[in-house]
């Protein structure tokens, strides 16, 4: 729980902070001890106050686990992108939630790289050795950003209809330090080596629609370390 790469509160239902892991209390900027008893709302980006506002609401009145990103903001001042996830649950007759806190100011701006890439890459023709060289750079510095993600990555082929389905091609340290396999392990092989008997059979097919229609989606699997 404290040494987990990702940030876990325990909130009340007015949004009070009751207790933190350590990656929770050094997203937010804040000693722990000093945590506990803060409003979450306080760390919330002043343009994000409505829509945290919603979530909360949703996360009490439903049984569901709720996600939402919200732009949040570090006690210093440093602004970041988190992914809330968070479920409701009732101890002693009073209602908390868990939430945990994921920082993807990374990934958001892998995201809008990859965005300005494809905007530069359907430029004017006269432009495109000037926006291609600029354009390498910033697929660099994404493929970089990537690999240092402490959430693991990984990327396969588009061959989904190949008998074992598609191909890994890349993996980040993250994914290896998860699976417990190398990157040798598990590039070239398909993502299947992963899976067991507890895997959801009608999720690896929702999956599997989802990217066959070119679509993006968000999904729960069970996967398994290399030792089982």
């Amino acid at each position: 729980y404290d040494f987990a790469p990702v940030g876990y509160l325990t909130l009340d239902k007015q949004g009070h902070i009751l207790g933190a892991n350590l990656a929770g209390a050094s997203l937010l900027g804040v000693e722990r001890k000093l945590l506990v008893g803060k409003s979450l709302s306080e760390f919330v980006n002043r343009i994000a106050q409505d829509n945290y506002y919603l979530y909360c609401q949703a996360v009490f009145s439903s049984n569901d686990k709720q996600v939402c990103e919200l732009k949040m903001q570090k006690q210093n001042g440093t602004f970041l992108d988190v992914s809330l996830e968070s479920i409701a649950f009732e101890e002693d007759g009073t209602q908390r939630s868990r939430t945990t806190l994921i920082d993807i100011t990374m990934q958001k701006a892998a995201m809008s790289a990859l965005h300005n890439l494809n905007i530069d890459l359907g430029e004017s023709l006269n432009d495109q050795t000037t926006k291609l060289k600029q354009s390498i750079d910033q697929v660099k510095l994404l493929t970089q950003a990537v690999a240092n993600l402490d959430e693991g990555v990984l990327i396969t082929d588009s061959n989904l209809n190949l008998p074992d389905g598609p191909l890994i091609v890349f993996v980040n340290a993250a994914m290896c330090r998860i699976s417990g396999y190398t990157a040798y392990d598990l590039t070239g092989h398909s993502p299947r080596m992963l899976l067991g008997p507890e895997t959801d059979r009608n999720t690896l097919d929702y999956l599997k629609a989802r990217i066959s229609a070119g679509q993006s989606c968000r999904v729960e699997l069970i996967n398994y370390h290399k030792n089982g």
